[in-house]
């Protein structure tokens, strides 16, 4: 019987020493490789996002490419809709005209000139971005309230972009269904370009 326990006893003690072997094993180079593997996982996990982040960076470059052609064209055909500096005149007659088709007497209409001094003046000239120049408009004018309203009406509805910016009315001393308006419209040009 002491054979039996002796190769039991053996046994036993093979067991435990593959165990502990196999422990070891685990400990000096499975688990190392096991979080090396968690690692290297985490690594191609993120990589994965960043390249999911750069296609879409990509696909929106293309979408802003497109965008930026279509804005071009659009700032072309807008450009293209305003006035040259040498057609002023014509905005003004224009003006005149809706002005007497509305039933508003024009008393007087002018280009406004700029309170800048000349160097401030050409610091804020358009660049090549910005070929157009912004171009006030001084009316003054007797007119009735409904007229009034349908000459701005008129301008504001027109093909020549053209903002109020500032307006004041007054009652007339003279006819007393009228008033006297100053107003003050700011209109666009585009520079350098002959008419």
């Amino acid at each position: 019987m002491k054979r039996t326990s002796e190769k039991q006893r053996l046994l036993a003690g093979l067991i435990s020493f593959v165990g502990l072997a196999a422990y070891v094993s685990y400990l000096y180079l499975l688990q190392p490789l096991g979080s090396e593997v968690a690692h290297l996982s985490q690594q191609v996990h993120d990589v994965a996002a960043q390249v999911r982040q750069l296609e879409q960076l990509i696909e929106q470059g293309h979408a802003i490419r497109r965008e930026y052609g279509q804005l071009q064209a659009e700032v072309a055909q807008l450009r293209d809709r305003l006035p040259s500096e040498d057609e002023l005149p014509s905005v003004i007659e224009r003006l005149s005209g809706l002005a007497s088709q509305t039933g508003v007497r024009i008393l007087s209409i002018s280009p406004q000139h700029s309170d800048q001094p000349p160097s401030a003046r050409e610091a804020s000239a358009p660049s090549a971005a910005a070929p157009y120049q912004a171009i006030a408009i001084e009316i003054d004018a007797l007119s009735g309230f409904h007229q009034f309203g349908m000459f701005l009406s008129q301008v504001e509805s027109g093909d020549q972009p053209v903002e109020v910016k500032q307006l004041r009315i007054t009652q007339s001393t003279r006819e007393l269904r009228r008033h006297t308006i100053r107003l003050l419209l700011l209109t666009y040009v585009t520079v350098g370009v002959g008419g």
